[in-house]
């Protein structure tokens, strides 16, 4: 293996590798938590993007943003709708709008370890992040 000074951008990379890590974690507890598959870490989301950008997202539009085969998506999109996390309309899927307004208890969680993730990388590199 290279020598670790001698990996371009170590530091860069090692911090945003963990706060995906991170951020992963979390989001995978809160899906545990409202009862929904692990799985489902994958479309989420992007049906949260969706939803936040006032647009509601296809079942086709989600298997490509996510590679998560159609079918697939298909299964924890129904698994997600019995669990009153998401609901359908038309063709379109939206977060359902109590967990909009209501936000998770681990969204101040994932806010602070990514605040600290761009403080560390701009202790690194100071002048790039301007």
């Amino acid at each position: 293996m290279q020598q670790l000074d001698q990996i371009p951008n170590r530091q860069e990379r090692l911090i945003l590798a963990e706060l995906a890590l991170n951020l992963m974690k979390i989001f995978r507890d809160g899906l545990r938590k409202a009862g929904a598959p692990r799985e489902s870490l994958y479309i989420t989301p992007a049906i949260y993007v969706a939803s936040f950008s006032g647009r509601g997202i296809t079942l086709s539009q989600i298997s490509k943003l996510t590679s998560v085969p159609r079918a697939t998506a298909e299964r924890r999109l129904k698994t997600l709708i019995a669990r009153g996390l998401v609901r359908r309309d038309g063709r379109y899927y939206w977060i359902n709008d109590d967990k909009l307004i209501n936000p998770p208890a681990n969204i101040s969680r994932a806010t602070l370890i990514v605040r600290q993730a761009a403080l560390e990388l701009q202790k690194i590199r100071p002048e790039r992040a301007r």
